[in-house]
């Protein structure tokens, strides 16, 4: 546009454009702050914006958080931002790039995403950063939790000590909180099997374990006389990973017409009398497992579930309930992250 220049960097293959004046830079119909460069890899070019860190969070934290959300928790946001973009810059060291603008890193929109009541939070917590144990946290965040923060080690595997699960009752009967859907039964075994498992019918199915940040963590199939242990995330695969808000959910049936079968009642123990020893043995079964349920491959099965996206970290929408409950943004940050402490950079 008018007032740009080019310049070229043959040497390092990159293009440089950037503005004669403070006006934004303009590519495909979208303003930017800073300058681009293009680079060339593999016979494709790509464009980079260079910008510094606060301007880049004016571009971040509305595409991140809904700018109509309370301001501490926009300030909450923005400290959070700020910290898992350091932190990116250091996984992505060996690119010719510090961040993607997708969820990938996090969403950024630029010079026209851009609010005023955003660019005051951001400017108001200008070089806060969380630190926890002299390094900087890992501040991963999603829209809601559904009411209980889930510890990072159950969700990557990766153990830390600010990441941890516990209750939170600022996450509950917002509007990600409930969500569901159904598939039939023919739909889940062909997913399944597309996944590995060997499934010919679904005579039951049922949360088997889940982890301690209360996300499912095993689902048990009944094929006839066979159990299957189908782990959550291939569970998931199966049927769609977009159509799960969240890994807390349970699965019912749905479906008026299935018929389920008590089996017989049992004693409590059973006595045995072997080699004049006494043997008990307990008759105890798991509510689910004593059931024979007779699922057709045209019936449904609801998965219900609470919150949205991966729980870790800071919840968006709890984050916004607590600002409007007159909690700073300071004080929703230590929450969040367990342990952690606001350490200005500037």
């Amino acid at each position: 546009s008018a007032g740009n220049y080019l310049t070229s960097m043959a040497a390092n293959k990159t293009m440089k454009i950037s503005s004669s004046s403070e006006k934004p830079i303009m590519i495909n119909k979208k303003r930017y702050r800073g300058y681009l460069t293009f680079a060339f890899d593999n016979n494709q070019v790509f464009a980079i914006n260079n910008v510094n860190l606060e301007e880049y969070l004016y571009g971040v934290v509305p595409r991140e958080m809904p700018s109509t959300f309370a301001f501490e928790a926009l300030k909450a946001q923005a400290v959070a931002a700020r910290s898992y973009a350091i932190n990116s810059v250091l996984r992505n060291k060996d690119k010719e790039f510090d961040l993607y603008d997708t969820v990938t890193s996090q969403v950024y929109g630029g010079f026209d995403a851009e609010r005023d009541n955003v660019r005051q939070a951001v400017d108001e917590t200008r070089g806060q950063v969380l630190f926890s144990d002299g390094n900087v946290v890992n501040a991963t965040y999603s829209s809601s939790n559904g009411g209980f923060t889930a510890d990072a080690n159950d969700v990557w595997g990766a153990k830390y000590n600010y990441l941890i699960s516990k209750e939170d009752k600022y996450s509950i009967d917002e509007p990600n909180y409930n969500w569901s859907f159904e598939i039939s039964v023919k739909d889940l075994i062909n997913g399944l099997n597309k996944q590995g498992y060997s499934i010919n019918n679904i005579n039951q199915i049922y949360v088997k374990e889940n982890n301690s940040s209360k996300r499912v963590k095993t689902i048990a199939i009944k094929d006839g006389m066979k159990e299957i242990l189908i782990d959550n995330m291939k569970f998931k695969n199966a049927i769609g990973v977009n159509k799960f808000k969240s890994s807390m959910y349970s699965i019912d049936y749905q479906n008026s017409d299935i018929v389920i079968e008590e089996k017989e009642p049992k004693e409590d123990i059973t006595v045995i009398y072997q080699d004049d020893v006494v043997i008990f043995i307990d008759n105890e079964e798991n509510d689910a497992t004593n059931k024979a349920i007779n699922l057709s491959s045209t019936d449904k099965i609801m998965i219900s579930g609470h919150g949205w996206g991966h729980g870790v970290g800071l919840s968006q929408w709890g984050a916004n309930n607590m600002a409007k409950a007159g909690i700073k943004y300071d004080e929703i940050l230590k929450f969040y992250y367990d342990g952690a402490e606001i350490i200005n950079g500037n």
